[in-house]
């Protein structure tokens, strides 16, 4: 058992400020820790961050944790020191100790498209103010303990909701051995990530994972019962007699997703479960996200909070900020903004929702959507589907067209708005899509209606 410190925890020195812990941390390779820029790794990344040790203590570190016998930190007054087998492992150890001391239930979320969304209703369902959710597309065993345990709310959680993404086999595994699950879901698998792992039954053992660890703790599972991949994942789970909680439309999901409409700037979604019959509404404009409700509802059921209650805890929710939200625009427009982490998967589900949606014009402004070694390039389907749209602007990447003059080309920020100015009028649909290295936000920010730009999403206030 470690004391857990009680100021806090710094793993960066640069960061450091009077009073905090500087934890020392090493790795002789691995996967999971990424540098500043976005590119596939062929090796493994190696850091050690203990010749920085001096640098924490003179920008006021009071407690030093180490590894290293050979980077001891000098005495000096006020600053104490801690010797420890392994410094990740220490932070690991760490949050497990209030896990476990606070008895709280861990939720671990997977899926090819959907996971942030997902954490985030399953937060919703099982009641906000005792929920605490770990988002990021990049998880590491570092970053889960530092962030929870420099929360307060982490400590007074009953649910800690965890994002577990991956970009290769075993991370998930690895993740499950930083926090153990208690409740295992995954919403979906598709060919997301199939230039990194080379087929899609590499996928599915990978997703799968989240599973075999979630029962080695004793866990329940919860799928998605009209994924094929995993409709037969869970026939097999089953057999051996391991419980599951399947969700989605076919009549035999426990959790059954009955009708989703548009009402105008938001659906209504109805759900079953056991002959009881419920309806909720969002103000997510998709109609793929009942999926990640059915799957936080399914989280709520059980984790004993209950259908009705998870239903009443989702009402009126809001999507993420960037996520396909809807905005209102300064022209009287309708936007839907996508612009925080689009995937080819996930455009291509924008396209589709954009176009069921009634409206006398729609309107796609269309960026790059960037790491495709990751998830590839925009499919023909999503092709034709922009061909659709009464007006397309392609801003900054064009490389991937066809034929030149497929659609229109602004290249840079003035262009853009120009043609946004002249082509946009009241009534119209407009999606903006795109993905984060893009920053897109930006011009979305110029294009709202200014009671709707606090729902916009801001890197510094919403990762």
């Amino acid at each position: 058992m470690h004391s857990i410190p009680n100021s806090r925890i710094v793993v960066d020195s640069r960061l450091v400020q009077p009073g905090d812990t500087f934890i020392a941390t090493k790795s002789d390779g691995s996967f999971f820790y990424r540098g500043a820029v976005d590119r596939e790794y062929s090796e493994p990344y190696r850091f050690d961050s203990h010749p920085y040790i001096p640098d924490a203590v003179n920008r006021g570190a009071s407690l030093i944790v180490y590894s290293d016998p050979a980077y001891a930190p000098a005495r000096v007054v006020g600053v104490q020191a801690i010797l420890v087998d392994d410094g990740i492992q220490y932070l690991v150890d760490l949050v497990n100790q209030i896990v476990q001391k606070t008895h709280k239930r861990v939720i671990g979320v997977t899926g090819s498209t959907g996971k942030s969304t997902t954490c985030e209703l399953a937060m919703r369902a099982l009641g906000a103010d005792v929920t605490h959710k770990h988002l990021s597309d990049r998880p590491t065993p570092i970053s889960i303990p530092v962030r929870a345990l420099n929360s307060p709310h982490f400590y007074e959680a009953k649910y800690f909701v965890v994002e577990m993404p991956m970009d290769g086999l075993g991370q998930i595994t690895e993740l499950c051995q930083v926090i153990p699950p208690d409740v295992g879901v995954i919403i979906n698998i598709n060919d997301s990530h199939l230039n990194q792992l080379g087929s899609m039954q590499n996928i599915v053992a990978a997703k799968m994972e989240l599973v075999w660890q979630t029962v080695a703790n004793q866990g329940l599972v919860v799928l998605n019962g009209d994924d094929p991949y995993l409709r037969i994942e869970a026939q097999n789970l089953i057999r051996r007699k391991i419980r599951v909680l399947n969700f989605g439309k076919d009549v035999f999901n426990e959790v059954r997703i009955v009708s989703s409409k548009w009402d105008g700037s938001g659906y209504e979604h109805t759900f079953a479960r056991y002959g009881f019959v419920l309806t909720l509404r969002t103000r997510y404009v998709s109609s793929s996200v009942a999926y990640s409700l059915a799957a936080a509802i399914s989280v709520a059921v059980c984790s004993g909070v209950g259908f009705s209650q998870a239903i009443a805890n989702l009402q009126d929710v809001s999507p993420l900020p960037g996520r396909i939200s809807a905005l209102k625009g300064q022209k009287g427009e309708l936007i839907l903004d996508d612009t925080r982490l689009a995937t080819p998967q996930s455009t291509l589900e924008l396209l589709k929702s954009a176009l069921a949606i009634p409206a006398s014009r729609r309107i796609l402004i269309h960026g790059p959507v960037l790491r495709v070694y990751q998830h590839g390039q925009i499919s023909a389907e999503a092709f034709e589907l922009m061909q659709r749209f009464d007006a397309v602007s392609l801003y900054a990447d064009t490389s991937w067209l066809l034929f030149p003059n497929q659609f229109d080309i602004c290249n840079d920020e003035a262009s853009l708005l120009d043609w946004y100015v002249r082509n946009v009028q009241q009534g119209d649909l407009v999606v903006f899509n795109g993905s984060e290295g893009v920053k897109m936000w930006n011009l979305v920010k110029q294009f709202v209606h200014p009671d709707e730009v606090e729902r916009v999403y801001n890197p510094d206030e919403d990762d």
